[in-house]
């Protein structure tokens, strides 16, 4: 099997701002597109999943992010995030959403190593392998 490292961000952030009077940031669904490639090879047929595991808020002129009813439990952190963050806590959300069976949205990516979810309201999302079992490629959350 090979390995992918870092190919996929461990979560994407969707946010549309469109500033308003006073400062006010409106949000709007948006599209999330994730692109699977090795090397310069497109990846047609890997199953991503993805769940939005933090809605965001405007406070105060700034976005702030509060955990879904189903990852309640999960004791997330999504202050201060940085790559190395991003990570650790993709692994740990995905290992959460695993073992409390919390619904995922699944599209295998195309031809050439698309997948395109649409129409997502605005917030954080963890996006994973749908089918590690199954792939030649291991793909970290």
């Amino acid at each position: 099997m090979k390995k992918l490292s870092s190919l996929i961000l461990s979560m994407a952030l969707l946010l549309s701002l469109v500033p308003c009077i006073a400062s006010a940031i409106t949000f709007h669904p948006s599209n999330l597109t994730v692109i699977m490639e090795y090397g310069e090879t497109p990846l047609g047929g890997i199953q991503i999943a993805i769940c939005r595991v933090a809605d965001v808020e405007e406070e105060n002129g700034e976005s702030v992010y509060q955990t879904v009813q189903a990852f309640a439990g999960a004791g997330a952190d999504f202050s201060n995030l940085t790559k190395e963050k991003n990570i650790t806590l993709a692994a740990s959300l995905n290992t959460y959403a695993s073992a409390n069976q919390i619904a995922r949205d699944i599209k295998a990516t195309n031809n050439a190593g698309k997948s395109t979810f649409s129409n997502l309201p605005a917030g954080l999302y963890l996006v994973a392998q749908a089918d590690r079992e199954n792939s030649e490629y291991l793909i970290a959350p």
